[in-house]
């Protein structure tokens, strides 16, 4: 829920299920995209709000904008009614919609924006790309955003595969004081082979005496083919970077993740269903995979493959 003052007014967003707030929500949009701009009600009403996330915002009590999210993270219906525009109304829509949108792990945010609203969407970090075209009779621009997981610092359900779980590693590196564990069966090189995470996993392992980063694969075949920034930095810093293979996973068996101290998790419980959960702050689940992970470490050993090779 946001709160938010501006010219007096107090604006409070929710999320509103489509099949409790259908009528409020038809309301306000009817409003403003019928009755006022002119399209027609079949195109309005396109089928897809029984499945999208709604929001509702409110004025005293009162319902006076509207937006929703699809799950594919595209961005519409934001319609505020006539008398509480340019107070800040759609501002706070954007603004809990973003939140909402990061809390479900989608990598980006995207909408067609009547040129009218082109500024506006602009003041919330989307950018325009493409020409301008009509949509329902009114010239629109298409507009994205990025977001942006590497401060984050609420956990996620599922995230999405590779981005921004790309970003949540790196979150959790930044967030690791004395250790990191990484487990990923050939080091997927979508989420680690990472210029940025290279240098982040170097500075840890510089910082204390007791620092360390240990790195679990099954697979060595991918990163001798193609080279890898952490591989690389286990051969520069042997002693505290240590990148180990093992022949036995155990409960690790079809998984990645990543440990950070004995807090902060991410984890994929099946690499055939790309789905990652983002725990910041989960002491008594990182010390349970801890003990797997430490479990196989123990039967591990450096891959004489990899010493070998010359980069």
């Amino acid at each position: 829920m946001i709160k938010q003052e501006r010219e007096q007014l107090d604006i409070r967003v929710e999320k509103l299920d489509w099949g409790k707030g259908q009528t409020v929500l038809s309301m306000i949009r009817r409003r403003v995209f019928v009755d006022e701009q002119g399209i027609p009600e079949t195109v309005e009403l396109d089928g897809l709000d029984a499945t999208a996330h709604h929001y509702v915002a409110i004025v005293d009590k009162k319902p006076v904008g509207t937006a929703r999210r699809l799950a594919d993270g595209r961005v519409g219906r934001m319609a505020v009614l006539s008398a509480y525009r340019n107070a800040g109304v759609g501002s706070a829509l954007v603004q809990y919609v973003v939140e909402d949108a990061r809390k479900s792990g989608l990598p980006k945010l995207y909408l067609h924006a009547q040129e009218s609203a082109i500024a506006f969407y602009a003041r919330h970090g989307f950018a325009s790309h493409g020409h301008s075209f009509d949509e329902a009779g009114i010239r629109h621009q298409a507009m994205d955003m990025t977001l942006n997981y590497q401060d984050y610092h609420e956990r996620i359900v599922g995230a999405s595969y590779p981005a921004p779980s790309d970003q949540l590693v790196l979150n959790l590196a930044r967030r690791a004081n004395r250790t990191l564990r990484i487990f990923s069966d050939s080091l997927d090189h979508l989420l680690f082979d990472d210029k940025e995470l290279a240098d982040r996993l170097s500075d840890l392992a510089r910082s204390t005496r007791d620092s360390q980063v240990q790195i679990l694969i099954t697979n060595s075949q991918l990163i001798q083919q193609k080279g890898h920034r952490l591989l690389d930095l286990s051969r520069r810093l042997p002693s505290s970077v240590h990148l180990h293979i093992t022949r036995v996973p155990e409960a690790l068996e079809g998984k990645m993740m990543v440990l950070a101290d004995h807090d902060g998790v991410l984890y994929m419980p099946n690499i055939n269903d790309p789905r990652v959960r983002f725990e910041p702050s989960d002491r008594p689940l990182c010390m349970r995979l801890i003990e797997v992970f430490d479990r196989v470490w123990q039967r591990s050993e450096a891959d004489p493959n990899l010493r070998e090779l010359g980069i």
